[in-house]
């Protein structure tokens, strides 16, 4: 965060790339703190609450859906009360890794029947967005989850195996998908394009090269891509970058990208020592960050979620019970 504020100087926007980096660093500082606090005055049930609220809107969302409203649906894909289908695919499956983990750290803390409606919301949510990347994300995560419960060596052997055999399966996914028939259901025929992506991403690695080593500062990307709206739409694509590395490399340049990520693996593998699901979230996070570019954002509910998550990868169990009883000063 410090080095991202030096590249405010360099910004061609410069109070909005301030606003933006001071905005991050404020997610990352207060929402773990809040969190802890919450948790040590109130006790476990607070995070029943946190899951609740994350339900309701998706249950909003389902009963404008079975009403038949216009505002559940963008382009004929269900989007619920989120801005579009793949963002509602990307809040469902962080709520279920928030769910996860929740029910991980306190097992006591929702019933068989709260489960089983958690997870039906969830994964009916889910299956209606259609969001390809964000259904391959919690089949990643349920995969690794369970094999990591058996054998931490073998999760990550698999892991390493998996890199390797990606590229494979990515090049043969349309006939797989049309092997299992569901091509209507994954929309095969936007597979080719990308959805506009191998667009944004061709015209990311452009501009990298530009700003390769340091880049421009936060909002660098957005502000690019806004200003190029116009010639990337006639390609097919709208939106942003729509690949987080690529996005941390075009606002932060190499170094940028590099201390983030450095950060972010020794969270994790820390975390890994404490649970058995940091890894599979990790896994999981890096799959979804591939093809979207939340995990820039400091503003949307995605990145404050997977925040929430790595702060309860490292709460300590005992402490709560403890705190929870205690007078609130």
């Amino acid at each position: 965060m410090i080095f991202s504020l030096i590249l405010v100087f360099r910004s061609d926007v410069t109070l909005i790339c301030f606003q933006k980096t001071l905005s991050y660093a404020l997610l990352f500082l207060i929402v773990p703190a809040y969190l802890i606090k919450l948790i040590s005055e109130k006790g476990e049930e607070v995070i029943k609450w946190i899951n609740y609220f994350g339900l309701f809107i998706l249950l909003v969302g389902l009963a404008f859906y079975l009403l038949g409203q216009d505002i559940a649906f963008l382009g004929g894909r269900y989007r619920g009360i989120l801005g579009n289908p793949n963002g509602l695919g990307i809040f469902s499956t962080l709520l279920l890794l928030f769910f996860e983990i929740s029910r991980n750290k306190f097992p006591k803390l929702f019933s068989k029947k709260e489960m089983w409606l958690i997870y039906t919301v969830l994964l009916l949510s889910l299956v209606l967005s259609q969001a390809r990347t964000s259904l391959f994300t919690v089949l990643i995560f349920l995969f690794f989850n369970y094999l990591y419960k058996y054998s931490a060596f073998l999760g990550f052997l698999i892991f390493l195996m998996s890199i390797f055999i990606y590229q494979i399966v990515l090049n043969n996914i349309i006939e797989i998908i049309l092997f299992l028939n569901l091509e209507e259901y994954f929309r095969i025929e936007t597979i080719d394009e990308g959805s506009g992506r191998y667009v944004a991403w061709d015209f990311a690695w452009e501009n990298i090269q530009k700003n390769f080593f340091i880049g421009k500062g936060f909002v660098f990307a957005d502000d690019l891509f806004h200003k190029n709206y116009v010639p990337l739409s006639k390609m097919g694509h709208q939106g942003g970058v729509h690949n987080s590395y690529l996005n941390f490399w075009l606002d932060t340049g190499l170094v940028g990208l590099i201390l983030y990520f450095v950060g972010f693996f020794m969270l994790f593998i820390k975390a890994a020592k404490r649970n058995k699901a940091a890894l599979p979230i990790m896994y999981a996070v890096l799959f979804s960050i591939t093809f979207e570019s939340w995990l820039n954002s400091s503003l949307n509910s995605f990145t404050i979620i997977f925040v929430m998550i790595v702060t309860l990868l490292f709460q300590d169990n005992e402490s709560v019970s403890k705190e929870s009883h205690l007078p609130i000063h």
